[in-house]
């Protein structure tokens, strides 16, 4: 075993234009990283879980881009913009044996972003017991149950049938800031996205699995349901059945989202009102974070992972306390 070692190239680019009006940063990087230290995970019949080693090497390349601009300038009225957009690309370029290493829901494998998404594809919905694989009849699956693809053709349910169904590492992400300031008054907005990732939803697995357990169950799973025929093609039959909750697409969301982080606006006292204060200078703001969230994402917030450095748990969601909507009143005092 030795230490890992990384090697990177960056190219970058600045420019000023129309006399320090809009100032633009571009930066581009490869990183090469070998001998990847892990802890791969071994059978529990050696009386270990894990063992520390070298276990291949990957390449990140990225693309960064900010652009500051001051849109209007006058005495009554100003706007300034700041955008910024990253994208980075991850992949494994060798493994030990150059063997897919199973962890969790996730796989590393070389050719493809670490800890992707590796589990059953969800199909559809046995609409018809005659639609059910003799073998999966005999484990008791039925009409109503989830139909996951069978790679490998062999009508039963194995791990062989799993494959990589997405990525917790989104497309590209990135920041807005619109600062507004008319007369006496501010407004600052702070926006935030992330596009393309996917955000595998484990804490839902009890709510959404309909009749798995004694949880209680989100509104619309329980009312759309499948329950006869036609019914329904994607949630399953209120049934206890380990079938059902199998790790899969059922749980897997695209993880986008655009949100308004942050929202303050401010009212800067007048100079003859503040020198009769006896006061240099007083702004009052009201400020909210976390203040909306635009998602198709299901559960309390996109922006979760139940552990962002590990690939066994990365771009997983297990029912994290959201990020809290807050709202601040206060003022700034300079005397």
């Amino acid at each position: 075993m030795k230490w890992e070692k990384s090697d990177q190239t960056n190219i970058g680019l600045d420019l000023s234009l129309f006399n320090d009006r809009v100032t633009v940063g571009m930066d581009y990087f490869i990183k090469n990283t070998k001998d990847l230290l892990y802890d791969r995970p071994l059978h529990t019949t050696t009386g270990f879980s894990s063992i520390t080693q070298n276990i291949g090497s990957m390449r990140n390349t990225g693309f960064e881009f900010n652009v500051e601009s001051h849109n209007i300038m006058n005495d009554r009225f100003s706007w300034d913009t700041q955008f910024n957009i990253s994208t980075i690309k991850n992949k494994l370029t060798s493994l030990i044996d150059e063997k897919p290493i199973p962890v969790g829901n996730h796989v590393l494998q070389v050719g493809q972003p670490i800890g992707s998404f590796y589990m059953y594809k969800m199909d559809g919905i046995y609409q018809d017991n005659q639609e059910v694989p003799e073998k999966l009849y005999a484990k008791g699956v039925r009409a109503g149950d989830i139909k996951y693809a069978d790679k490998d053709n062999d009508g039963d349910l194995t791990p062989a049938d799993k494959e990589i169904v997405g990525k917790p590492l989104p497309d590209f992400f990135g920041g807005l800031t619109n600062r507004f300031r008319y007369g006496n008054f501010d407004l600052t907005i702070f926006n935030t996205f992330s596009v393309g990732n996917d955000v595998y939803a484990t804490g839902m697995g009890g709510i959404d699995a309909v009749g798995h357990n004694n949880y209680g169950m989100r509104k619309d799973i329980a009312a759309n349901r499948w329950t006869g025929p036609g019914t329904n093609n994607s949630i399953p039959r209120a049934m206890i059945s380990t079938h059902n909750t199998q790790a899969s697409t059922y749980l897997l969301h695209d993880g986008s989202y655009f949100k308004f982080k942050d929202v303050t606006l401010g009212y800067t006292l007048p100079s003859n009102l503040t020198q009769k204060l006896n006061i240099s200078n007083m702004r009052v703001y009201l400020s909210a974070q976390n203040l909306w969230t635009i998602s198709s994402y299901p559960g309390y917030d996109p922006e979760v992972s139940y552990s962002v450095n590990n690939s066994k748990t990365m771009g997983e969601d297990a029912m994290t306390v959201p990020q809290l909507r807050t709202f601040v009143c206060g003022f700034n005092l300079t005397f």
